[in-house]
């Protein structure tokens, strides 16, 4: 099979049902840095569209409070909001407390009714909104306690955000670092290594996982954390989501499942070139893949069907 597109390459993306996802993709220069512009390409079964944005996109998410909006972030702080009554440009944070001066904002989820972005220096804010999405949006900290506004002896940051809801929220990041947010204190848990931790996913029953550097998968909740051990792999794990109950993994070039046992299983694509990945997310039932160059989906996590965008 060809590869999905051969002049743009994918990064992330929300899906917002099963018939509708958005994703985020830059020109194939062949480069990681520096992305000068996102096309945010938005497919459904039955048409495909896109927009423009003048600054690399870090983080898409997608709620329905209180109106349905999808929120693109960037590197600094730069909002795009999109609604079905239009879009609005707005900013995190415009002094050097915030993504100018703090670094970059690395990761945005919808989490409860409410839109989390976090990054550098334990950054954290909170999109607050009013009756329109569009016009009522305001950005506030959330990091009081642990944001660090002083030059750091060792880099330290937030990677990646989720939550069961606003008063049970993880976030994870360098050096392993986890910490639990309670609704009004952050709170560090003692780490369980010194990896680098890229993407933490809200499972079932309470139960969180992080994943990251040289194939580290962690598992824990509110009262720890503890380290479960693979040899399948020491790639980097950039993906993961919760679905079917069964953490899934990816790198940049494989999948796999992590099955009730603990064991980590290597997931076949039908692809006969080299897979592209990384980016893992679902939504009605849907198992969505997204990597550089390719795009599968599936309906039961064992036949995947490739989009050509």
């Amino acid at each position: 099979m060809p590869r999905t597109n051969d002049n743009w390459v994918f990064s992330r993306g929300i899906a917002v049902s099963a018939q509708r996802v958005f994703f985020t993709s830059f020109p194939d220069t062949g480069d990681e840095e520096p992305r000068e512009v996102t096309q945010v390409v938005c497919w459904s079964p039955s048409r495909v569209t896109s927009f423009m944005l003048p600054w690399e996109a870090r983080g898409i998410s997608y709620q329905e409070y209180p109106g349905p909006h999808g929120i693109v972030m960037g590197p600094f702080g730069q909002i795009r909001v999109s609604a079905p009554q239009g879009n609005t440009d707005e900013s995190v944070a415009l002094d050097d407390r915030g993504p100018s001066g703090l670094g970059v904002l690395r990761d945005l989820r919808a989490i409860g009714q409410h839109a989390y972005a976090v990054g550098m220096n334990r950054q954290c804010y909170r999109r607050t909104c009013g009756a329109d999405p569009l016009t009522d949006g305001a950005w506030e900290r959330q990091d009081s306690g642990v944001v660090s506004f002083g030059p750091p002896d060792t880099i330290v940051g937030f990677n990646s955000i989720d939550g069961f809801a606003e008063d049970d929220i993880y976030a994870v990041g360098w050096r392993g670092e986890t910490w639990h947010y309670d609704g009004k204190a952050w709170k560090q848990a003692e780490s369980v290594t010194n990896l680098k931790l890229e993407r933490v996913v809200c499972g079932s029953q309470g139960t969180v996982f992080a994943v990251g550097q040289a194939g580290v998968i962690i598992r824990g909740a509110r009262a720890g954390w503890a380290q479960i051990e693979q040899h399948k792999t020491n790639e980097q794990f950039w993906g993961a989501t919760w679905y079917r109950g069964r953490l899934w993994i990816s790198t940049l070039t494989n999948l796999y499942v992590l099955n009730e046992d603990d064991s980590l299983e290597s997931v076949s694509l039908p692809l006969e070139e080299p897979l592209t990945c990384g980016w893992l997310m679902t939504a009605e039932g849907v198992l969505w893949s997204v990597g550089s160059h390719h795009i599968f989906s599936s309906v039961d996590g064992q036949y995947w069907t490739q989009l050509f965008l």
